[in-house]
C-alpha cells in the first residue's frame, strides 16, 4: 500500500525519515491532506518527517527489504484464544505483556533450544510485528518470537488502552504449541518465578 501513500513511495520514504516539506509537490499534498480532513499531526509528519530513518535512501531500503506477502484469504481475523475453534490453527499468538511477563516469555521462548536468539525485536510498525513479521516467522525453518509495541507512534495512541507498562510479544503458532508443551517442570513452576508474581 506504499504506492498509495500521499507522494507515493517516495513521499512515504521521506515521511519516515525528514520530511516532503522541501520536495516539489510536498506542501500542496499536505494542504490538500489537511483540507480533506487528516489530523494536523499527520499533515505535520507529513512535511517534517517522523525521523524514525536517518534518510528518504534508509527507509527504502527498509521497505525493500520487509517481507511484503500475498494473502490469499479475504480476510484475516484476530481474536482471543478461547474464542479459537478446535479447527483453525492460527498464524500467530499475540500476548500484551509486563516487564516481568516479557522476561519470562523470552526465557520460555529459548528453553528447549541451544541459541539464545529465539527473539528477535525488529524496528517496524506495531502492525508489522503482528502481521507480516509473524507471518515470515511462522514459515521459516526456526521461527522466532518477536517483541512489539516499540513502535512509538502505536504507543502514544494505546497508551490509554494498554497502560505505559507493556510490549506485546508475537509467537508463530508452532512455536506456540511447542513453548506450551514446555510449561511443565520449566522455571514456571518455580519459586523464582512465583515471587515475581505472587
Amino acid at each position: 500500500m506504499y504506492q498509495n501513500f500521499p507522494g507515493g513511495v517516495e513521499g512515504f520514504c521521506r515521511f519516515l525519515s525528514d520530511g516532503n516539506e522541501n520536495t516539489p509537490a510536498g506542501p500542496a499534498i499536505a494542504l490538500a491532506m489537511e483540507k480533506g480532513g487528516a489530523r494536523q499531526e499527520f499533515c505535520d509528519h507529513f512535511l517534517r518527517g517522523e525521523r524514525y530513518r536517518k534518510s528518504p535512501e534508509l527507509a527504502k531500503r527498509f521497505l525493500e527489504l520487509l517481507p511484503i506477502v500475498n494473502i490469499k484469504a479475504r480476510y484475516v481475523v484476530f481474536k482471543p484464544l478461547s474464542e479459537l475453534a478446535q479447527a483453525e490453527a492460527p498464524v500467530s499468538v499475540t500476548l500484551f505483556v509486563t516487564p516481568d511477563q516479557l522476561s519470562a516469555c523470552v526465557i520460555l521462548a529459548n528453553y528447549d533450544q541451544a541459541r539464545s536468539d529465539s527473539v528477535m525485536i525488529p524496528h517496524v510498525a506495531a502492525c508489522q510485528v503482528t502481521g507480516i513479521l509473524s507471518y515470515q516467522e511462522g514459515i521459516s525453518g526456526s521461527p522466532r518470537c518477536l517483541v512489539g509495541m516499540t513502535d512509538i507512534t502505536a504507543r502514544k495512541y494505546l497508551k490509554s488502552s494498554l497502560g505505559d507498562g507493556h510490549l506485546s510479544f508475537t509467537i508463530p503458532w508452532k512455536r506456540f504449541r511447542e513453548m506450551e508443551d514446555n510449561v511443565q517442570g520449566s522455571f514456571l513452576e518455580s519459586d523464582t518465578w512465583n515471587s515475581l508474581i505472587s
